[in-house]
């Protein structure tokens, strides 16, 4: 038998299809409170935060949303440390959106951590290094 969780997130890919964000961001918000360790749930709570892409493009978060989202994924590669796509938009969150460039080093070594043979995060690393004008470090 499903529990409530399971239900509301079942209700929550429904939403998200109809185009219902904030409906179905309330409800993730609802799964996570009962289940913490919902990755699932915590994964869309940060896609529902940021702004809808129109016509294939994305708007700017606000910062309180970029926030909001890295926060939520966060804890997403926290309990799946092998979500690249996570790993991969909290980076573009800390950088881009929320100028955080030396926590930006530190989230993409902590992916190393988690997989030495993926080379992404040393080309974001190396990015973050030449931004911040730290050549001979890069």
């Amino acid at each position: 038998m499903a529990n409530k969780a399971d239900m509301l997130w079942e209700d929550v890919l429904e939403l998200e299809e109809a185009g219902e964000r904030l409906e179905a961001l309330d409800l993730c918000r609802q799964i996570t409170r009962m289940e913490p360790e919902h990755a699932a749930a915590w994964k869309m709570t940060a896609r529902m935060t940021l702004p809808a892409a129109r016509r294939g493009v994305q708007d700017m978060p606000t910062l309180s949303q970029a926030a909001s989202a890295y926060g939520a994924l966060h804890i997403v590669v926290r309990l799946v440390p092998e979500d690249r796509v996570s790993w991969a938009l909290g980076g573009l969150l800390l950088v881009d959106h929320l100028g955080m460039l030396e926590e930006a080093l530190e989230w993409w070594q902590q992916r190393r951590q988690v997989n030495p043979e993926d080379v992404t995060p040393l080309i974001e690393q190396i990015a973050i290094l030449v931004r911040l004008g730290m050549y001979s470090e890069a």
